[in-house]
């Protein structure tokens, strides 16, 4: 033990020091959740203080309209959204398959909603039920998605999303995940909540290319007397079933598309700190036609 030395660099110990203290005021908007700092998600909320804002204010939008008695997070991921969210709202179940973001879950939850009924049901949601292989990019938990004959997106969709050249597994982690059938779990839900009392549902999809097989299901096992809004991605435009069936729902029940403004003029005034503006601010409008982005569909 008398050989053991460790020698103490002072210039070192100065500058971790100094990078502490910028980091600190960096994140100093970042909220109180586990964060993975090199991921996408954590990354973002951390210099931003929230993850998905222009989400959270649909939620807002929708739980004063009434959609307030449950959240149903279909591929919650670890949880940031419910976190910022479940608050609204008297009960929260959320939907995850991978066992990875489970954990950490587990643990945001316990941080931000300590008394709020919830759920976590560890698997995800499909045709049927079986295991399946699910891709996770290195650095972007949630960007995992399942790659099967259900999935609307490509290949070359997933490689855009990601910032990859080509499609290669290794640029991804694997995962083996559970996946259950739709019908069967909703059926189960939506009864439980029904005799609960709880008819008036907000539910968020983000599954990567899944939503249309869930969509599907949820329209399909809704009781009579509930009252759902769904908020949900699609970044397909090419797929003809996708299209379809988006069309389909447009003329069942209403489906609104978020226009973000993106236009010279718009930019413009924002940069100059008139974002206030009617020109700047993005909306709910009526679906009419194919479109990437974010969508809500009130049943």
């Amino acid at each position: 033990m008398d050989a053991f030395r460790i020698s103490t660099n002072y210039l070192d110990k100065r500058l971790t020091s100094l990078k502490r203290s910028i980091l600190k005021r960096l994140v100093l908007k970042s909220p109180a959740y586990f964060l993975r700092p090199n991921d996408t998600i954590g990354l973002s909320t951390m210099a931003e203080g929230s993850w998905e804002p222009e989400t959270i204010q649909i939620i807002n939008h929708l739980a004063k309209a009434g959609y307030s008695d449950v959240f149903v997070d279909i591929g919650a991921n670890i949880g940031l959204i419910a976190c910022q969210a479940g608050a609204l709202f008297k009960e929260v179940h959320l939907f995850e398959p991978n066992p990875i973001c489970v954990h950490v879950l587990k643990a945001n939850l316990a941080i931000a909603l300590p008394e709020k009924p919830t759920a976590i049901y560890p698997f995800g949601l499909g045709d049927s039920s079986e295991r399946v292989t699910m891709l996770i990019p290195h650095k972007n938990l949630g960007g995992a998605f399942i790659p099967n004959d259900a999935n609307d997106y490509t290949e070359d969709q997933f490689n855009a999303m990601h910032g990859f050249h080509a499609f290669s597994e290794h640029n991804y982690s694997k995962q083996t995940v559970d996946i259950e059938r739709a019908d069967d779990v909703f059926t189960d839900l939506f009864s439980n909540l029904y005799k609960k009392n709880l008819c008036n549902v907000l539910i968020k999809i983000d599954v990567e290319g899944m939503e249309r097989v869930i969509l599907q299901s949820i329209v399909k096992q809704k009781p009579d007397g509930c009252h759902f809004a769904v908020i949900f991605e699609n970044w397909d435009h090419s797929s003809v079933s996708a299209i379809d069936f988006y069309a389909q729902l447009s003329q069942q029940y209403e489906l609104y598309y978020l226009h973000q403004p993106n236009g010279l003029w718009s930019r413009l005034l924002s940069m100059i700190g008139l974002s206030a503006s009617p020109i700047c601010q993005s909306t709910l409008v009526p679906y009419a036609g194919p479109r990437h982005g974010t969508f809500v569909l009130v049943t």
